[in-house]
This record gives C-alpha cells, structure tokens and sequence, in this order.
C-alpha cells in the first residue's frame, strides 16, 4: 500500500516536536522550585524547621493569607554548621522575595556574617545558555591578555553579553548564543549542549538564511562575521590601549562583580518555549 506523508508519517521533525514540548513542561515545573542553601543551622534542627527559620528570621515573611508559603521540603545536605534544602514556593512567596524578601535575605547576610543564597531550579539548556554566557566572557578575556590588549567592559546577565564602554553608553548586547557564532572560534573546551542545539528558532532561520545568501544581509547570523572594528573606538577611551597598529581579534571581559547574584532569579513564574526568552532574573550559581 502506498504511504501518503500526513496519514502515513508526519510531515515535520516529530522528535524535535516532542522535545520542545518536554522542554516547555520542564520549565514550567522547575519554576515552581527553589533551592536554598549555606543556612546557619548549628541547632542542627530539622528540615520543616529551618524552613520555617529560613522565613521567620531570615526573609522575615508573615503573609498571614499565605499559609503555605514553601511546601514539599527535601533537604540538600549539610556542610558544616550550615544547611541547604529545596522547596516549592508559592506565587505570593515569590512576589514578597522579589521585592522586600532579597532585600531581607542580604540584611541578614550582612548582620550574621553569612552566605545565604537562593537559587531557582533551572533546565539544562536554561543554566547551559547561563553558562554559555560566562564562558564567551572568559574567553574573550583570555584573548585579550594573549594579545595584551586593553579590553572594553563585557557583563553578562539573563544569558546575554553586553560589550561596550558603560562610561559613553556605547555598549552592543548579544545573546551568548548569536555571539558564539558571530566570533566563529573554536569551542572545543566548552563543556556544556551544543551551542547549535541553545540556539532560538529565530537563530537558526538567521543562519540558514546567511547559508543561502551570495552576501551577508542584515538580519544573517553568519559564523565569524563580527567585526573587531567595531570596538576600536571603545579601546581608544582605555588609558592603557594599544597602538594603532595593533588590531585585536576579540573583546576582553572584565568582571563586573560576581558572575551570578540573586537577582537572576527574578524570572517569570511561568517561562515559554525555547524561542521565547526566558530572562529569568539573575540567580546563584550551584555550589
């Protein structure tokens, strides 16, 4: 019997199909949880116990219409006197810790001389594209001091890089992913998905367009097509820049503080599909 596509066998990529949609559940489901840890318990109490430290004394929340702030409780273990566990929170819970609980969470910090950290469960793709973003700024920092050339600043947040001279406001930001293929290098060291696999649908039509075009054209994502020129005006604003003759092959990073804060973790509650950009705000990296 002859095979007709459609009744036969589907007419797209199922298995990319049923990827996406996983992807999608996994998100919203990781939304939900967050992981707390470095929490001073020299009381060595319990877990359902130092969640309720963790709200009453450190984030000092009393929503009294919020009887269930932070549910289903696991403990993550111990180092030393101090205690980490994961719980799902509630959108109320979440809403108070964005605004008035990190504020909360930092005074505490400061006052007990501790490092309590708050960390929002992530998918892999979703903490790779983090990590993605913190490798290209190491790399580009590498690059720099092997070519000992004074770099422009480079920050990264959200899994986007954003190069330029803060002190003039001429800054470019990029998504980790599209910088990746824009400097073209060589990413055997990346340890982390296949940045083509991070890459958005909007990406990927990029690039096959730059495949298909004689010449670049605006809106191509074209492998190693980002001009260094580009930041030549930026190194000049450096007292220590190089000679006009020497022409940098990429940008350096430097360090705008630590690479991840709790401020990752402001993120939507519920986060869209691998085309749509999650921009969760910033998080603790897992310890």
């Amino acid at each position: 019997m002859e095979q007709y596509p459609g009744f036969h066998y589907p007419n797209i990529d199922q298995k990319a199909r049923i990827a996406a949609n996983q992807e999608h559940v996994n998100r919203r489901v990781l939304s939900e949880y967050i992981k707390v840890i470095g929490v001073p318990n020299q009381e060595k109490l319990g877990t359902r116990d130092l969640v309720q430290k963790f709200l009453k004394e450190i984030v000092r929340y009393n929503t009294v219409k919020d009887n269930s702030p932070l549910t289903w409780p696991t403990s993550t273990g111990s180092n030393g006197d101090c205690s980490s566990f994961r719980v799902k929170m509630s959108d109320q819970f979440w809403t108070y810790f964005t605004s008035d609980g990190r504020k909360k969470l930092l005074e505490y910090n400061r006052k007990e001389r501790a490092n309590v950290k708050v960390i929002r469960d992530q998918t892999i793709s979703l903490s790779d594209l983090e990590n993605l973003s913190l490798y290209l700024r190491r790399k580009i920092k590498q690059h720099y001091q092997t070519n000992n050339s004074s770099p422009p600043d480079v920050s990264v947040k959200n899994g986007y890089v954003t190069i330029g001279n803060y002190n003039n406001g001429n800054t470019k930001r990029y998504r980790a992913t599209e910088l990746a293929v824009l400097l073209g290098w060589d990413y055997r060291d990346w340890q982390g998905t296949a940045i083509k696999e991070l890459l958005s649908n909007t990406e990927r039509k990029n690039m096959m367009m730059s495949y298909m075009c004689e010449r670049e054209r605006e809106g191509t994502l074209t492998w190693g097509s980002l001009s260094l020129d580009l930041f030549k005006p930026i190194e000049s604003n450096h007292s220590n820049s190089p000679s006009s003759n020497d022409t940098p092959e990429a940008v350096n990073s430097v360090s705008g503080g630590d690479d991840v804060s709790i401020d990752k973790e402001v993120s939507r509650k519920r986060t869209g599909t691998e085309n749509e950009d999650p921009n969760p705000a910033k998080l603790h990296k897992h310890e």
